[in-house]
């Protein structure tokens, strides 16, 4: 299953972005992954699932946070670099570090 890191800039922090993003989550089983703030101000999201629920999640971020997201930066990771732990289970984003 394909890894994603996504950065979202904007006014993402301390709107209630990354709780939105877990609750959103939950309800794509297929998901799962990381959320966290940066120092620099972005959210970076690192989401194991298919790229068709990671769009959907993308999506839905953006209807609930039409203007604090200004840009969105996704790269697939290589299979060697997915950081997630294995035992993170479908529709769970925790809070990551």
């Amino acid at each position: 299953m394909p890894t994603y890191r996504i950065h979202f800039s904007g006014q993402v922090q301390g709107v209630g972005f990354r709780a939105t993003c877990r609750r959103l989550a939950r309800t794509l089983p297929a998901l799962a992954g990381q959320v966290c703030n940066l120092a620099d101000g972005r959210v970076r999201l690192i989401v194991r699932g298919p790229k068709e629920d990671v769009a959907d999640l993308v999506g839905r971020l953006h209807e609930a946070f039409p203007a604090e997201i200004r840009k969105v930066e996704q790269v697939e990771l290589a299979a060697g670099d997915d950081p997630l732990p294995e035992g993170l289970h479908g529709g769970e984003i925790s809070h990551g570090g």
